[in-house]
């Protein structure tokens, strides 16, 4: 979950041009309006097995 509220998942990208600090989520949500987010904000990621 994303901050606590929005359901998404982690995905590990063979190809970007983000260094390692940088993670990738998709959801079925829009994450930037959802969480209110621009590029470079910080947020809390809970990975779940």
């Amino acid at each position: 979950t994303l901050n606590n509220s929005i359901k998404c998942e982690l995905i590990r990208l063979e190809r970007t041009h983000h260094d390692n600090s940088v993670i990738e989520l998709i959801s079925k949500n829009n994450l930037r309006k959802t969480g209110r987010l621009e590029t470079g904000s910080k947020v809390t990621v809970k990975i779940c097995p």
